[in-house]
């Protein structure tokens, strides 16, 4: 019951309207009185200062959240998930936080050394798996305090900074939480558009040298001294360049097709 509160938080934590900019100080005096509540045995204390992280001071960050800072949060919301059950979305979080800072070691008075956290924890490699997301057009982007369009397969604090370098979006995502809608440069598009392009000059080209070997076929043809083999051989030429002209403008309108399907992607 009690991560069904944080999960609800979660997702509309970006959507705050913020009075003013949560400083990177505020941050880390909250992640501190958290981690008091814990080491005192506090759950409920624990839970709320999680929460308000989550819901108020982490989507008003408009500066830039470092690596150290992003596993910070990861290791906390690992702690919350531990304490209320969720065991897998725990390992989760802590291989989000081994990825961002793989140098960090728990501390004993926050976890003993034979706590199964920190024993998970201790045993992780850090995971490099991931994928590349579109890039925006303007600003830029970054996931645990990484600029780049690389989106690790773990949660991940991510944030969309306008072309000023301030933070418009500061939010925490799942595995499978969908990006914020942004304008975006289409790399895919592009590509498809330049392969459109590429096949039906290509498909052009055969096309006219297709032409070309069937029109010196038939005035060979005309010429009773030139030889049968020789004009088997132009006509197949012809032919396969007329089937390799129609393949390439086949391909030319699925590239083009699919540049519209996609759209700005």
């Amino acid at each position: 019951m009690i991560w069904l509160v944080l999960a609800a938080l979660l997702p509309a934590a970006h959507a705050i309207e913020c009075k003013q900019p949560v400083q990177h100080e505020e941050l880390e005096e909250a992640f501190t009185a958290a981690e008091a509540s814990y080491m005192d045995l506090d759950p409920e204390g624990f839970r709320d200062k999680v929460n308000e992280i989550s819901a108020l001071l982490l989507p008003c960050v408009e500066d830039a959240i470092g690596p150290q800072l992003a596993a910070r949060y990861h290791r906390d919301l690992a702690l919350q998930l531990s304490v209320v059950g969720d065991e897998p979305g725990a390992l989760g979080a802590l291989q989000a936080a081994k990825n961002a800072d793989p140098e960090y070691v728990f501390d004993d008075a926050m976890l003993p050394a034979d706590h199964p956290l920190r024993v998970a924890y201790e045993a992780m490699e850090v995971d490099d798996s991931g994928r590349n997301v579109p890039e925006p057009k303007s600003g830029s982007i970054a996931f645990d305090g990484v600029n780049g369009r690389f989106r690790p397969e773990t949660p991940v604090v991510f944030q969309r900074f306008d072309a000023t370098g301030r933070a418009t979006d500061t939010l925490y995502l799942g595995v499978g939480d969908s990006l914020p809608t942004y304008r975006a440069i289409p790399r895919q598009r592009n590509l498809l558009i330049g392969c459109a392009g590429g096949a039906l000059g290509a498909s052009v080209t055969t096309w006219a040298l297709a032409m070309g070997q069937r029109g010196s076929m038939y005035k060979n043809a005309r010429d009773p001294a030139f030889a049968a083999d020789k004009l088997d051989a132009k006509r197949a030429a012809a032919n396969g360049l007329t089937v390799t002209s129609t393949l390439l403008f086949g391909a030319s309108v699925g590239c083009g097709t699919g540049a519209y399907l996609i759209g700005e992607r």
